[in-house]
């Protein structure tokens, strides 16, 4: 499929409108219609809120008071390949049956409460480590690549508010990551490259940035 990586500095609308407003204003970057269905990845910098990483299936089209830098994306694996890597992520699991309602379970979450309650033996920030470790391991099995050293940080529980409907907030944590990788099988790294890891990708999780180092 085509896709296009675009570097987008966001102007100050989009960034007064919190996460939900986010997603939306970047719809009108990259979707060609009211009815399409989000097909693009997006990452915020934490560094620099002001500026995100796009993945995307159509180019950015014009949009006053947008500016951004675009190419086509096209990712070249080789099976052993180190990669330098960032990821934020949205670290759940889903319990019960799985499908459209399941429920889902915040491991970091899970993991803090489990270190509390067994007091010194395990410090909060340990357990924090080790659980968004695993998560990512686990996903990594299923997305051809081997986590070869990471580091955790920004651990986040956030209500999004959904503006235009009715209803309770939206609950998502999220989990900074960044570290080493080593590539298993391209064509699966290739595809959570196009289409991200884990849920929550309406709200910036999931867009893997990789580099070779």
């Amino acid at each position: 499929m085509d896709a296009y990586f675009s570097r987008v500095e966001l102007p100050p609308a989009a960034m007064a409108g919190g996460d939900y407003g986010l997603h939306q204003s970047l719809w009108q970057l990259f979707s060609d219609g009211p009815d399409r269905e989000r097909d693009f990845l997006f990452h915020q910098r934490s560094e620099r809120p002001s500026t995100c990483f796009v993945v995307s299936r159509r180019p950015p089209q014009p949009v006053a008071g947008w500016t951004f830098d675009t190419r086509e994306y096209r990712p070249q694996l080789l099976p052993g390949q180190r990669l330098a890597f960032a990821l934020r992520a949205n670290p759940t699991v889903a319990r019960g049956r799985e499908g459209r309602h399941s429920a889902r379970h915040d491991v970091v979450f899970d993991a803090r409460r489990r270190a509390e309650a067994r007091g010194a033996a395990m410090s909060l920030a340990e357990a924090e480590q080790q659980a968004g470790r695993d998560w990512l391991e686990r996903r990594g099995e299923a997305c051809g690549f081997v986590v070869e050293a990471v580091r955790s940080t920004g651990y986040e529980r956030k209500q999004i508010h959904r503006r235009s409907r009715g209803g309770p907030p939206i609950v998502v944590s999220r989990l900074d990551y960044e570290g080493t990788l080593r590539v298993a099988d391209p064509e699966r790294l290739r595809q959570a490259l196009l289409h991200g890891i884990g849920p929550a990708k309406a709200f910036g999780c999931g867009l893997l940035l990789v580099r070779r180092i």
